[in-house]
């Protein structure tokens, strides 16, 4: 299996835990979306993308770690996980996709590594507790000129 199809888990108000097999490549589109009660999610280094809606709704997931194999991750991917309090990214992420986490409204802090060339629109929306630590030293062109509507603090030249 290199992908899960489309909304294949979508709506399974009793999935709580999740551990991917070490051969998904793609969560696809809406894989996860209105989980409401799924809290822990263990994926292999095996995942490359995770598309757009993947994880949306899923408002009980606390703690997201994408592993380092990683490269893209879709628009709305985790929106709307009002229970998420942190998310750690590699630093092979280049992609964060519109609206990737708007509304994560317990997110305290994410770090966002110099690789990532791209943020879409909104990207941070509605994260009222979010600080965002910058390894890079500025705004990078490829981020969309409202990737934090919500004006966010934005620590630049963050290096742990």
């Amino acid at each position: 299996m290199t992908s899960i199809g489309y909304a294949a888990f979508a709506l399974c108000s009793s999935l709580i835990n999740v551990i991917l097999s070490n051969n998904v490549k793609t969560i696809s589109r809406a894989t996860f979306s209105y989980c409401y009660s799924l809290t822990d999610v263990v994926m292999p280094d095996s995942v490359t993308i995770i598309e757009d809606s993947a994880f949306d709704h899923c408002s009980s997931l606390t703690n997201m770690v994408i592993p380092n194999s990683v490269t893209n991750i879709g628009g709305m991917a985790f929106s709307w996980c009002r229970s998420l309090t942190s998310i750690t990214m590699s630093n092979n992420i280049t992609s964060i996709g519109e609206s990737a986490f708007i509304y994560c409204d317990l997110l305290t802090n994410v770090f966002i590594p110099k690789s990532v060339t791209t943020i879409g629109e909104r990207a941070f929306t509605s994260c009222n507790l979010l600080t965002i630590y910058c390894e890079a030293l500025s705004k990078p062109a490829g981020w969309h000129t409202s990737w934090n509507s919500s004006n966010r603090p934005v620590i630049w030249g963050y290096t742990g």
